[in-house]
């Protein structure tokens, strides 16, 4: 899940995590976040396992599906041979972050 940034020096933060249970457009779920860290110029992986609880229809939340068999654990930001923005396990899961509107 990305989180929308309403102005330009909001905090960009995404997480990703393992749905736990659900309730009506309500998902409790358990896993990392990553923060934006400017004068790294890089997304860094907090290292405490996070329980967020998510509205799936905010439209402050862009929400990406994984393949269930991520390893949350190995997850992590890397820029890919196309010069992209992918955020990857280093098995199967690769999602292309900047297609996702998160760096623009």
């Amino acid at each position: 899940m990305i989180v929308r940034r309403r102005f330009a020096d909001d905090v960009r933060r995404h997480f990703a995590g393992r749905v736990i249970a659900r309730e009506g457009s309500l998902v409790r779920a358990d896993g990392y976040t990553f923060v934006f860290e400017s004068p790294r110029n890089e997304y860094v992986k907090r290292e405490r396992v996070r329980t967020r609880i998510v509205a799936i229809g905010d439209v402050g939340n862009i929400v990406n599906i994984l393949p269930a068999n991520t390893d949350l654990e190995r997850l992590h930001y890397e820029i890919s041979a196309r010069k992209r923005l992918v955020v990857t396990d280093g098995n199967e899961c690769s999602l292309d972050i900047q297609e996702c509107g998160a760096n623009r």
